[in-house]
């Protein structure tokens, strides 16, 4: 029996609401999708600047973002087009560091654990000895049992530097807090150890390919936001840019509605009708990302530095990584990313002051041009340990989306797009609950449950 299903209504077209899009025109419904802005994309998109596209901040993906890359495929999107893949790597201008291959994982990995130039042997047996610390200490067994609770308020949490608290000072510096201020973008103190085990179990479960690097040779706008709108009208989705819904009362009682917006709109919108959704919402803390693009000149020495360098981030306000972006270079000019995870508060001059500090200083780069400073003071939710994040459902034919939503990731292009598909997933799984059953459907089951006695 076919069932008209009701029109659902996405409110917002970053990552989330596209892959909610999408998701809900296969699964059959009409579609329409608001976006306040005039382009889609949210904080993952582009613009132009003095006839150059500049991405809306640096993201960088990694090979286990099995949904993100899947969906690109679907879109048409050939991942060799539009990623550089690199091993991962965190490696200083002198292209010292931890680096592991793409290919011929095994014995390769270790050595590059031991023959890693900056640590020194006692560092390196120092990562054996954290190795039996976690399996003789019960509060670490006891997190490592918990770590595929989506829910980080319930079960056994502790922070990064308590969970690596045996690690050495030297390897927690070069290794671990970079990992973690790339992951959750949250500092070592107060980050959940849970989640970021959650995303590095991931990154190593399938090696090499889940833990590559999967650096953006398009622009961010190329990547996902534009192939999804014209698959979305292809397939006879309704996109509505340039339009901001102020009410939910704007829509029909009867029909579905899925809040893809910001956690702070998400609450302005469900207040009125799912209040202690809304707190909750609310309640997340935001950490701040600012990233510094510069073009420098391409002489011998920067075009052979490598792709994505770790950087000494000691000085407040400067960066942890710098990332080259080779679809803005030319033969004469590198365009490069600086990326301030946890940004302190401080005015666009001064981060452009301590970025080029950094880049004629480490990198040795020279004629240096600041293109744009981009501060996103809400970039991602802090995760912290025992956090509480909303679910999915909010009140009657109202759900929500986005990468602050209860889910296995934190603040990601990844944690948005499982997000959107999975709370298009539950809809459909809430709406075959509340159909009819039908007689024969319910004979059947009776008849098979006498059988089986």
């Amino acid at each position: 029996m076919l069932v008209q299903k009701p029109t659902l209504h996405i409110i917002g077209a970053g990552w989330a609401g596209l892959s909610a899009a999408v998701r809900a025109c296969q699964s059959g419904f009409e579609v329409h999708l608001y976006e306040s802005a005039p382009t889609l994309g949210g904080r993952a998109a582009s613009h132009i600047k003095n006839h150059q596209p500049l991405d809306h901040g640096q993201h960088i993906l990694i090979g286990a973002y099995e949904s993100t890359l899947k969906l690109l495929t679907l879109l048409g999107g050939s991942h060799a087009q539009q990623f550089n893949r690199l091993g991962l790597a965190i490696l200083d201008a002198q292209g010292q560091g931890f680096k592991l291959p793409l290919d011929r994982f095994g014995f390769k990995a270790l050595r590059a654990l031991l023959q890693n130039k900056r640590w020194r042997s006692i560092d390196k047996l120092g990562v054996l000895w954290t190795g039996f610390y976690w399996l003789l200490n019960p509060d670490t067994r006891a997190l490592l049992k918990d770590i595929d609770r989506d829910d980080l308020s319930m079960g056994r949490d502790m922070s990064v530097k308590d969970f690596f608290a045996p690690i050495p000072d030297r390897i927690m510096d070069d290794l671990i807090e970079p990992l973690c201020l790339s992951a959750l973008n949250t500092n070592i103190h107060e980050a959940s150890a849970r989640l970021l085990l959650r995303v590095l179990r991931d990154a190593f479960q399938d090696l090499p390919r889940s833990c590559e690097l999967l650096i953006p040779k398009v622009p961010l706008g190329e990547l996902l936001p534009g192939p999804a709108r014209l698959w979305l009208e292809r397939h006879g989705a309704h996109i509505h840019p340039s339009k901001r819904v102020r009410s939910l009362l704007e829509f029909k009682s009867e029909d579905i509605v899925v809040l893809c917006t910001s956690a702070k709109e998400a609450a302005r919108l469900c207040a009125s009708v799912a209040s202690d959704w809304a707190q909750c919402a609310q309640a997340l803390e935001h950490e701040r990302i600012c990233t510094v693009y510069l073009r420098s000149q391409a002489d011998s020495k920067s075009q052979v530095l490598p792709d994505l360098i770790a950087l000494d981030a000691r000085e407040p306000g400067s960066a942890q990584f710098a990332i080259k972006n080779h679809h803005c270079s030319t033969e004469d000019n590198i365009q490069w990313a600086f990326v301030i995870s946890a940004a302190p508060q401080l005015e666009n001059e001064k981060f452009e002051d301590i970025i080029i500090r950094q880049a004629q200083h480490q990198l040795g780069l020279v004629n240096i041009e600041v293109l744009q400073c981009v501060c996103d003071k809400q970039a991602t939710f802090k995760a912290k340990c025992g956090l509480k994040r909303p679910p999915q459902f909010v009140g009657q034919n109202i759900w929500a989306a986005g990468d602050y939503v209860m889910g296995p990731y934190p603040s990601t292009l990844e944690g948005a797009v499982r997000s959107g598909q999975q709370t298009i997933d539950l809809i459909e799984q809430e709406l075959l609950r509340a159909l009819p059953r039908h007689p024969a459907s319910r004979t059947a089951e009776l008849s098979s449950k006498s059988s089986s006695n």
